[in-house]
């Protein structure tokens, strides 16, 4: 007999697989420095460390147009320490990319190796429980709103 306890674990077990599986196809691509060939769209104070945001000029003239990223969009995130309201030194790198309709994130140290003990799910967590629509993206409005030059 199952029961709903059963029925629950099953379900979960199947998610972290189905994480762990989009986690291991993003780690086959590297965080090369092509993403600062896009703009930095938005610069956030967050807590301890200070955030940078990059996009491709292609997904914002995408957003701007359709009103949602494409498919494959990436932003790419690079965390510095908040040394008294100045950038210290870089402490991550965070990628998140469209898959269809889904967001996957992957986290890097400093030198661009992926971070194996940081937890990309608490990142896609927080970005799908907090976001309605199908960009789980919380500067979206940065976005729609940047001035291409």
């Amino acid at each position: 007999m199952k029961t709903k306890s059963n029925l629950a674990f099953k379900k979960a077990k199947l998610i972290s697989l189905a994480l762990a599986i989009s986690f291991v196809s993003l780690l086959a691509q590297d965080l090369s420095d092509d993403y600062k060939q896009g703009v930095m769209y938005y610069s956030k104070f967050r807590g301890g460390v200070i955030e940078d945001m990059y996009i491709s000029k292609d997904d914002i003239v995408a957003l701007q147009r359709d009103g949602i990223l494409p498919n494959d969009a990436k932003i790419v995130v690079e965390e510095y320490f908040n040394e008294n309201g100045k950038k210290g030194s870089l402490n991550r790198y965070i990628a998140m990319q469209k898959r269809g309709k889904a967001w996957e994130f992957v986290p890097y140290n400093a030198d661009k190796s992926v971070n194996l003990s940081d937890n990309p799910a608490r990142c896609k967590e927080c970005h799908t429980s907090s976001i309605s629509g199908e960009d789980k993206v919380f500067s979206i409005d940065k976005i729609k709103a940047y001035k291409l030059k």
